[in-house]
């Protein structure tokens, strides 16, 4: 019996070692060294960006937005001022001949035109002023010899306020097509009426979006209509300078005559009497000093009548530039792709809310609406603390992924490193980031501008090397490495020699060989068993 009981107390503590040690080991979590290549990286967060891409503004359209008054409206500027009479007569006859030259002269030359005036549409960028005019009016004589000027009505040919006869209904030309007062109620307004589609590829010279051409095109027709009738008073202006010309050249001649007359009569001074002779010295003088006068007014008649016509030639250049304005502008209503590529729509503030860009919206002059981006040139624009900026060389691989994409690995290269800190946004001012461009070196349809994106660049690497966690690596107090190699059922200290590591694992390039087991933490003993 005390045999059976001695055997059955040994067995009892045999299994209770075995135990122990199977326990001790299960406990324990190990890895298994492997062989492969290792990498040291270092890790940047962005957004995916387009290398090469054409932004498009809206135009930035030209020409005048003056509403206030209106073009031509009212008074007259006349264009040829009759001549002077004859003021007195040595003679009946004398007085009775100059009286019906001069009438007849005067009845002929007294003309008035009116020139349309661009002032008052173009606001501050008349640097001559409003000048009002009237149309030329026809003199008719009498059989009495009187004269009656009878005014003829303003040409409605440029309308109401000189933009033609439709520019009434035009929104902001002061007319009823809409409040002028208000800045997005004019025919400056860029209203998207065509868009391409967002994401869609183009060709270069393709159309990609086109604004409501409505307001542009009624002022082009309206400042040719404007033109037109311009270049037509300046040539009635022309006629009329002739016509003015001949009519004061007559009346010179007949105050020529009427001194020849008065010099002819004061001959027979002689054979009159005192009072008769006095009367006519007192003719020749008046004659004489009609004539000078009539002379000298041909010179300044000449030279009013030239500015008259320069003036109204300025009115008609001035018309031009802004037909010319209206052209350029009616082009730029429609919007072409210059370059291949995917239309990409920006965002606008719309309705309390950031949006995309749509038809319908309408943009402001110069903001840019759309991209046209190469999509075998995207990148990701990245930021690198400061203090990993020192490692970090151009031409490094990386690997980029795409947030939108778990589990999907791009090939990239470090294209571009910042040469200036900036601030971090939510973080103290001492930590600077330094912006970093990668290059994906594969096209694919998937990766699209605006995507949120990480990259891990290479700094360095090993090929096939023996891998080891760095949970599984020790060191003691000399510093010196060791690793917890599992032999059969015990743990065996061995030092290691350490090559190139990153944050997860480490080359080993002696002491273990890939598939030996280690353990990534301390055994239960604290060391391995003798």
């Amino acid at each position: 019996m005390v045999c059976l009981a001695g055997v059955a107390w040994v067995a009892r503590e045999l299994a209770g070692a075995k135990a122990a040690t199977q326990e001790n080991v299960v406990v324990v979590r190990t890895a298994t060294i492997t062989t492969g290549d290792l990498e040291r990286t270092i890790r940047v967060s962005g957004v995916v960006q387009a290398e090469r891409f054409a932004a498009l503004m809206a135009p930035r359209l030209r020409g005048s937005r003056s509403v206030s008054g209106s073009f031509g409206g009212g008074g007259t500027k006349s264009l040829v001022t009759s001549g002077s009479s004859a003021s007195a007569s040595t003679s009946s006859t004398t007085a009775a001949a100059s009286t019906s030259t001069n009438t007849a002269i005067n009845s002929t030359a007294t003309t008035s035109t009116t020139t349309s005036s661009l002032g008052a549409i173009r606001g501050s960028q008349n640097r001559f002023g409003d000048r009002q005019a009237a149309q030329t009016a026809a003199s008719q004589t009498t059989a009495t010899g009187t004269t009656t000027t009878t005014a003829a009505a303003t040409s409605t040919a440029l309308g109401s306020n000189g933009l033609g006869t439709t520019s009434s209904g035009l929104i902001g030309s002061g007319g009823t097509g809409g409040p002028a007062s208000t800045p997005w109620a004019s025919d400056f307004a860029l209203v998207l009426t065509k868009l391409a589609e967002p994401g869609s590829h183009v060709k270069k010279g393709e159309v990609v979006a086109e604004f409501d051409p409505q307001y542009q095109s009624n002022r082009l027709d309206d400042y040719k209509a404007t033109v037109l009738q311009l270049e037509a008073n300046i040539k009635k202006m022309h006629s009329d300078l002739l016509t003015a010309k001949k009519a004061h050249d007559q009346l010179v001649e007949s105050a020529k005559g009427d001194w020849d007359k008065a010099l002819l009569d004061l001959k027979t001074a002689e054979v009159r009497s005192s009072i008769e002779a006095e009367d006519l010295k007192l003719a020749v003088r008046e004659t004489e000093a009609t004539y000078k006068q009539m002379v000298e007014e041909a010179k300044l008649l000449d030279a009013s009548q030239q500015a008259d016509i320069l003036a109204s030639e300025i009115e008609r250049n001035q018309a031009k530039l802004e037909l010319d304005r209206a052209t350029v502008n009616l082009d730029r209503m429609v919007v072409h792709a210059p370059m291949d590529g995917i239309a990409v729509m920006q965002s606008i503030w719309r309705g309390g809310e950031y949006g995309q860009v749509q038809n319908g919206d309408q943009i402001w002059p110069g903001q840019t609406f759309m991209q046209i981006v190469d999509p075998s040139s995207m990148v990701l624009a990245a930021n690198l603390n400061q203090v990993d900026a020192e490692s970090l060389q151009l031409g490094r691989r990386a690997k980029a992924r795409m947030d939108a994409y778990p589990g999907f690995e791009f090939p990239a290269r470090v294209v571009g490193i910042g040469a200036m800190t900036k601030p971090a946004f939510w973080r103290p001012d001492f930590r600077r980031e330094i912006p970093v461009r990668l290059k994906l070196e594969e096209a694919d349809p998937r990766v699209i501008p605006d995507l949120s994106a990480s990259a891990d660049i290479v700094l360095a690497a090993e090929k096939q090397a023996t891998i080891v966690p760095l949970s599984a690596i020790f060191q003691d107090g000399r510093g010196k490495p060791f690793v917890f190699l599992r032999t059969g059922t015990a743990w065996e200290r061995r030092e290691i020699e350490v090559g190139m590591r990153n944050r997860v694992a480490a080359a080993v390039r002696s002491g273990v060989r890939p598939g030996d087991v280690v353990a990534t933490e301390r055994p239960a003993n604290g060391k391995a068993p003798s």
